[in-house]
């Protein structure tokens, strides 16, 4: 009876699919503890086969509505026989068995596990996940036209480097994994043999959520302080840890074999183990709990609040942010199972010696799970409360609190005290707050919420031009966001639709803005012409350039059920940072500068639009006249050479050959 486990139906139709993956990595085959819950399935949309005639459908590859799995080896110039999901064999045993030495399952696990990934955005946002656009056509020339620009599908290349990386390309719209043989000392696998990152569950989920972030957020890459990079690094460490507490098998093994006390080493708190040993080191690549010193003993990791000022290196200081996580869904998770233990020991709280029973071990299973969905969902919905530019974990602290008190008034758990204490606890502190408690956290919502946006119910009426009408592909008028936003909706007409936002807005009410300054000034943004020099300019002699980047829906699920539709708009600003302050006063003052600038900072605000009522619910700014942000990045792009534009190299590849 596979094949009822292969999908399930709804009517005639499937809609979900079952595929077998590594539940973590194929070294965990080679432990005799660990062997029976290596292999798992997961469980992801159902993507219909192509047929003739009707646009869309997975084919060979897979290639689907968000992936396209190219297996081509550059190194050996092969190219692997792309595997068919819809194929009646693997429908009927739920994909193909684990195999390393199979290139169509590395190409099934890929899918799999990115599909997995994807959903989780999708469903903790409201809105379905785009990939960054593109500003360059593959001549390098630039793309004019909104539809043009769109990438409806990531590329995937499971075998693209003889090397032991794997990283994100944005330039190419691609995640490129690589192979490389282990070390001599490799002790979770066989020294010498090939090392696959492809089948590693924690490096795809990794590289797929740089992805997703930067289709989001691309101003994030932009390094122009220490957190920048740091971030990236420790959200995408951040969904992988998390996702393993969505795996029955494995959890439910790991809460037995620790007796539910998941602060003892446990493989749900490492990060791409056979990679780690395979690459020299001693243990996972990454540990949210713990490391194997140099007498080989595990050692629990304590909280260290200096570490935030000693490190620069984007993956160790990801490493904090992860660790701060990790201990608020530590706190979420005993406070949730304290009741459960209460009951299984009388009262007393402390387990007896022995194995766990069966119910207990499920018990606790469930509220891990529960706890970390929570958590990672949080940690998604965060994004949207985040101000434009370089991303800070002072600024991330703010936003998980805004985000669950945005739908969830009420804290009877204590989670966002939870998240507070674990931040802190690593010397994470926002600035320009006055304490620690929540409410001094909160991002405020704007003093007159309706004031500006006046503007928005008149643009819902106001009909289409020809032009928009065209690109929006129907008639009418194409300003109505509950409707033009549907999760169901095309990606390509949801891109292109989010494009004439962006215009719309700009046109409008960022031209209001600048007939009133000092509303502007609220927002984080500066348009007189007094502006200093380094602000960048219109064409022409039109002041300060402010744009809209990027205009993304986002549907809530509050407390008690309701739920609501938010606009998420970015007003963008950027300025100029030179090396020395004489340069940076004559540049500001509009005089030649003794030499070209140094980086750039970006600032503005997030606006949270409610469509309903037509209002601002929040507006999340960071001025670029900060004097404080030009002197860190100035410090910073002198001590490392790192520019905000990154020039020479793409990021994630920089930092994952280096890393």
């Amino acid at each position: 009876m596979a094949a009822a486990r292969s999908f399930r139906m709804q009517g005639d139709t499937p809609t979900r699919r079952t595929l077998r993956v590594f539940a973590f990595d194929p070294s965990f085959a080679t432990r005799l503890s660990l062997a029976d819950i290596n292999e798992t399935t997961v469980d992801i949309p159902w993507e219909s086969p192509a047929e003739p005639g009707r646009r869309g459908g997975m084919t060979r590859g897979p290639v689907g509505e968000y992936l396209e799995v190219i297996d081509h080896d550059p190194a050996s110039g092969c190219f692997y026989p792309p595997i068919d999901l819809n194929a009646a064999n693997v429908l009927a045993t739920d994909g193909l068995t684990p195999d390393e030495g199979d290139p169509r399952f590395h190409q099934q696990m890929v899918y799999a596990v990115s599909m997995r990934v994807i959903e989780t955005f999708e469903r903790a946002l409201g809105r379905r996940v785009l990939w960054n656009s593109r500003d360059k056509d593959d001549r390098g020339e630039l793309i004019k036209g909104w539809e043009k620009r769109f990438v409806r599908r990531l590329r995937v290349y499971p075998h693209a480097l003889r090397e032991a990386n794997a990283y994100y390309s944005s330039d190419k719209a691609a995640l490129l994994f690589g192979y490389f043989p282990a070390g001599a000392g490799d002790a979770a696998g066989l020294p010498g043999g090939v090392v696959f990152s492809c089948l590693s569950h924690d490096i795809i989920a990794h590289e797929v959520t740089h992805a997703v972030l930067d289709g989001s957020h691309g101003l994030f890459l932009e390094s122009t302080g220490p957190d920048a990079l740091a971030f990236h690094e420790g959200f995408a460490d951040i969904v992988a840890l998390m996702s393993h507490f969505s795996l029955p098998k494995a959890l439910r093994h790991q809460i037995a074999r620790t007796r539910g006390d998941l602060r003892a080493e446990n493989a749900l708190g490492e990060l791409a183990v056979q990679f780690g040993a395979a690459t020299g080191r001693r243990g996972a690549l990454r540990s949210a709990i713990g490391t194997i010193g140099p007498d080989g003993r595990w050692k629990a990791r304590t909280p260290d609040p200096t570490q935030l000022g000693r490190i620069t290196e984007p993956h160790e200081r990801g490493a904090i942010l992860v660790a701060a996580v990790f201990g608020a869904f530590l706190s979420i998770y005993e406070r949730r199972t304290r009741p459960i233990v209460r009951l299984a020991t009388g009262g007393t709280g402390v387990l007896p010696p022995g194995e766990l029973s069966e119910l207990l071990v499920e018990s606790l299973a469930e509220e891990a799970s529960r706890a970390a969905a929570h958590t990672l969902r949080l940690c998604i919905r965060a994004l949207d409360y985040m101000p434009p530019g370089e991303a800070t974990f002072g600024e991330f602290l703010r936003a998980l609190v805004t985000a669950d008190a945005d739908v969830r008034p009420t804290d009877d758990m204590g989670y966002r005290v939870a998240f507070i204490e674990g931040f802190r606890a690593w010397g994470i502190l926002p600035p320009g707050v006055t304490s620690l408690a929540e409410r001094s956290l909160l991002w405020q919502p704007p003093s007159k919420p309706t004031d500006g946006f006046g503007w928005f119910a008149g643009e819902l009426a106001r009909p289409a031009s020809p032009g928009e009408k065209r690109a929006m592909g129907g008639d009418g008028t194409p300003l109505d966001p509950i409707r033009d936003f549907r999760i169901g909706e095309d990606r390509r007409d949801l891109f292109v639709r989010a494009q004439l936002y962006q215009q719309r807005i700009t046109s409008v009410w960022v031209e209001r803005l600048r007939k009133d300054p000092n509303r502007a000034r609220e927002l984080g943004i500066e348009v007189g012409h007094n502006a200093p020099g380094t602000v960048r300019r219109l064409s022409g002699g039109r002041g300060p350039a402010v744009w809209v980047r990027s205009v993304r829906p986002a549907r809530r699920v509050h407390e008690g059920g309701a739920s609501s539709h938010d606009l998420v708009v970015e007003l963008v600003q950027s300025r100029a940072v030179y090396a020395t302050d004489k340069d940076q006063k004559a540049a500001d003052a509009g005089e030649k500068p003794d030499a070209p600038p140094l980086t750039r900072i970006r600032g503005g605000a997030t606006l949270l639009i409610d469509v309903d009522e037509g209002c601002c619910r929040y507006c999340i700014h960071k001025s670029v006249m900060r004097d404080r942000r030009l002197k860190a990045a100035r410090e910073w792009s002198l001590e490392t050479g790192m520019t905000a534009s990154f020039d020479g190299d793409e990021p994630l590849a920089f930092l994952h050959r280096h890393g």
